[in-house]
C-alpha cells in the first residue's frame, strides 16, 4: 500500500491471496523498527488497538505475532539482516501468552 495523497491509499501489485488476516496484522507489530516495536508497553497497546479495530481476540493476535516474529527473525538472520525487532516481538508475545506452548 502506498499513500497516494489526494487519491488516498493505493494498492500496488495486489495479489488475490487467502488466509488468516492475523498473519498480516502480526507484521505491523514489528514495524517500523526495533526501537518502536520493542518500546515498553508498545506491543500491549498495539495489540489492544488492533483487537478493538478488527474484532480479533488479543490471544489470536499474540499467537500470530509469535509465529510471524519467529518466522521473520529466521528469514532476517538467514539473509544477514537485523532480526532484533522480529525476535523481540516474538519473545514478548510468548511471554504475554504465558510462555507456554502455542
Amino acid at each position: 500500500m502506498l499513500d497516494g495523497g489526494e487519491r488516498g491509499w493505493v494498492a500496488i501489485d495486489p495479489k488475490p491471496l487467502h488466509g488468516d488476516p492475523g498473519f498480516d496484522v502480526a507484521n505491523l507489530l514489528c514495524n517500523p523498527d526495533a526501537a518502536v516495536a520493542l518500546a515498553p508497553g508498545r506491543l500491549e497497546r498495539a495489540v489492544g488497538v488492533v483487537a478493538s479495530a478488527t474484532g480479533m481476540t488479543e490471544d489470536r493476535i499474540l499467537r500470530w505475532a509469535l509465529a510471524w516474529g519467529a518466522l521473520s527473525a529466521v528469514w532476517a538472520e538467514a539473509d544477514g539482516g537485523d532480526a532484533t525487532a522480529a525476535r523481540g516481538v516474538a519473545f514478548r508475545a510468548r511471554a504475554l501468552l504465558g510462555g507456554g506452548a502455542v
